[in-house]
Formats: structure tokens, C-alpha cells, sequence
């Protein structure tokens, strides 16, 4: 997972759920998974990923 993902996480926390609960989340994910800078090859590849299988955000 990328920050840019973790970004995309705490913006769908904090609109459902407020801003303690986003960076609490964000928090207990980074203690979970290795979060990992963008970089040249990662970036394309989630725009292809997304391109096939679009996300679902809540409404």
C-alpha cells in the first residue's frame, strides 16, 4: 500500500466517521502493513488496476 492509498483511506474514514477515527485508522494500519513511498512503477500500475477494476467509494 502506498500513502497515496493510506490518503484515500483517511479521506473515506473522516467523511463517514470524523477526523479522530480517520487518524486512528491510519495509525493502526501503518502499525499493520508496509506503507511504501510512490515511485515511478507504482504509480502506473494503480492507474491500470483502477482502469479494470475501478474503486467503489461511498457516497
Amino acid at each position: 500500500m502506498s500513502w497515496i492509498n493510506l490518503g484515500e483511506v483517511h479521506y473515506v474514514v473522516r467523511r463517514e466517521h470524523g477526523e479522530d477515527d480517520a487518524m486512528e485508522t491510519v495509525r493502526d494500519l501503518r502499525d499493520l502493513i508496509h506503507v511504501r513511498v510512490p515511485d515511478e512503477r507504482l504509480v502506473p500500475h494503480s492507474g491500470i488496476t483502477n482502469a479494470v477494476r475501478p474503486p467503489t467509494l461511498p457516497r
